[in-house]
């Protein structure tokens, strides 16, 4: 068994950027149809590397990404900066 931070329950895992990228191919979209519109204030709750978040940051004035994960957190802060976003916090945390 794999040893997990405080916090995380059993079989919690962030799956792969590829199962993100097949069962949301289309981020934006979803984020559309929920209502994202430009000019929000948006909190990404178990926001994980960033694949959402970056389709927020690109509409939204500005994000609070918040994950238990330190890792992903840094891999979403990556993702971002290689896109030149740079309206986003992001915050260690969990969902309580």
């Amino acid at each position: 068994m794999t040893e997990r931070p405080p916090g995380f329950f059993q079989g919690t895992e962030m799956p792969t950027a590829g199962w993100w990228e097949a069962l949301w191919p289309d981020p934006a979209g979803v984020l559309a149809a929920v209502g994202l519109r430009p000019g929000m204030d948006v909190i990404d709750l178990c926001s994980g590397d960033g694949w959402f978040t970056l389709q927020i940051a690109q509409v939204a004035r500005h994000v609070s990404a918040i994950d238990i994960d330190p890792h992903f957190l840094e891999v979403a802060r990556q993702r971002l900066a290689e896109n030149g976003v740079a309206n986003c916090a992001f915050i260690a945390g969990d969902a309580y």
